[in-house]
């Protein structure tokens, strides 16, 4: 599942343009999988914590918690379809 969505999201691009919307820069957005909440305990833990932080930016996260059923999502068992002329 992890993979599906990063592979899916992993080719995101900002384009940079000028006024006459000419493009003058692509820029490749990189896409992790974690939780934010680990970066910033790092940086709380340690506050003189001052390494410069080398983080390229625009920059995504991404983080699945939990998957759940939707029964409004459910189609009804009793639909049937039936071709024309059969």
């Amino acid at each position: 599942m992890v993979v599906a969505f990063g592979s899916l999201f992993n080719t995101i691009e900002v384009r940079r343009t000028n006024s006459a919307g000419s493009v003058i820069e692509t820029l490749k957005v990189p896409l992790a999988y974690g939780p934010k909440e680990k970066f910033l305990t790092r940086i709380s833990a340690d506050p003189n914590l001052n390494p410069g932080v080398a983080l390229t930016v625009p920059r995504m996260g991404f983080e699945l918690t939990a998957l759940t059923y939707d029964g409004i999502r459910k189609l009804n068992t009793m639909g049937r379809n039936v071709a024309a002329g059969t």
